[in-house]
């Protein structure tokens, strides 16, 4: 009986030594986020330490209003998704029983975007696609759904919110250039995903929703860039078969259907899907952390402003003869004053496509960010 006792005594002794030497657990601090400047159901990446790690015992708001947390980087990074009636103030994030507020209060950006009818595309995504206007009506297809290169093509009505399928390109074609020159959109090479890259190209007239072969590019390639200024196009960069950065620049002449090779890009590697836009008769294109002027006029190459982040495969889109580039972020090119501004995004995208008919824009499909599924969405952009 009195060893009994004695053991007893002994495990509660233990027991209350254990509490005595628990310790809480840190509080929370907050470093930083990005970007400071948000839209609404984009994502912030809230920098600090000592979250907690199951994301369920962290609670985010926006200015008082809860958000939804996306995923957590340890403990020492949250990605939440900023709700939809997000207001201007300050981020707080409660975990372990302590709630600490950023320093900084961030920004709301201008600028709407409204969620119009998905893209009637194969599956459930694609990727590497193209979107181009002519008249009030928009075009989009072709890329990929992460499988087998696409060949169809849907117009989008933007009066009735539909999309109508129209004639399939011949040969399906991931990450091809694309164009449109005196009312007929120009489309070609790309990766076939069966037969390797392409050199082909295509015009498509929608008066007769017909395409029609034309002169091959010089060289088999994916991921060209390519616009249009006046009544004549301009392709060229992207990879070749042996994967290598090309910086050959071509102008295509679809009167004569022909090719004839311009100034060749001013660095040792050119740019890749795609990041640019024309207006104003000049054709600005991205790569890295650099932005270069193209004159048709003088056949010549400036550098400019670079744009304010990496712009990997984001798309440009003119809306009433101002430039955009469109991804995973926004941004408004000044063209007058070499200046960026940034706008709302109504999500991070990879690889999707846009256009624009009259003073909107439109802008969908690709691969989200951080998330790795692919999407049909299709957005309408009104410039505040």
């Amino acid at each position: 009986m009195k060893s009994t006792l004695v053991c007893l005594l002994i495990v509660i002794i233990t027991i209350g030594g254990c509490k005595k030497n628990e310790t809480p657990p840190t509080p929370p601090t907050i470093t930083s986020f990005e970007p400071q400047q948000l839209s609404p159901n984009n994502y912030v990446i809230i920098h600090g330490s000592h979250f907690d790690s199951v994301a369920a015992n962290n609670i985010v708001t926006f200015n008082g209003l809860p958000a939804t947390i996306f995923k957590l980087e340890g403990d020492s990074a949250i990605i939440a998704n900023v709700p939809e009636n997000v207001t201007a103030g300050k981020i707080t994030v409660t975990a372990n029983g302590v709630t600490v507020t950023t320093a900084n209060a961030y920004t709301v950006l201008a600028g709407g975007w409204i969620r119009k009818a998905d893209l009637p595309a194969p599956n459930n995504g694609l990727i590497n696609d193209i979107g181009f206007a002519i008249g009030n009506t928009g075009y989009m297809g072709l890329g990929t759904d992460n499988g087998a290169a696409c060949n169809t093509l849907y117009a989008y009505d933007p009066s009735a919110d539909r999309w109508t399928a129209k004639s399939p390109i011949p040969v399906g074609l991931e990450s091809p250039f694309y164009m449109v020159v005196n009312g007929k959109a120009y489309v070609g090479t790309g990766d076939t995903r069966h037969n390797g890259y392409s050199k082909l190209l295509f015009e498509y007239n929608p008066l007769t929703d017909t395409w029609t072969a034309k002169a091959n590019f010089p060289d088999r390639r994916r991921g060209l860039s390519a616009f249009a200024v006046g009544d004549k196009g301009y392709a060229g960069f992207g990879t070749d078969t042996s994967f290598h950065s090309m910086t050959d620049w071509w102008q295509y002449n679809p009167v004569t259907d022909t090719w004839t090779r311009k100034a060749d890009f001013p660095k040792a590697y050119g740019p890749y899907e795609g990041s640019g836009f024309a207006v104003n008769d000049k054709i600005y294109i991205a790569l890295s952390e650099e932005l270069w002027q193209y004159d048709p006029a003088l056949d010549s190459w400036t550098k400019k402003n670079r744009p304010p982040l990496d712009r990997l495969v984001m798309k440009g889109v003119v809306i009433d003869n101002k430039g955009y580039l469109m991804g995973l972020a926004n941004w408004l090119y000044d063209d007058a004053t070499d200046t960026w501004t940034q706008k709302a995004m109504f999500k991070p995208r990879l690889g999707g496509a846009g256009f624009s008919i009259g003073n909107k824009g439109y802008y969908g499909t690709g691969r989200g960010w951080p998330s790795d599924f692919l999407n049909l969405d299709f957005w309408e952009y009104t410039p505040e």
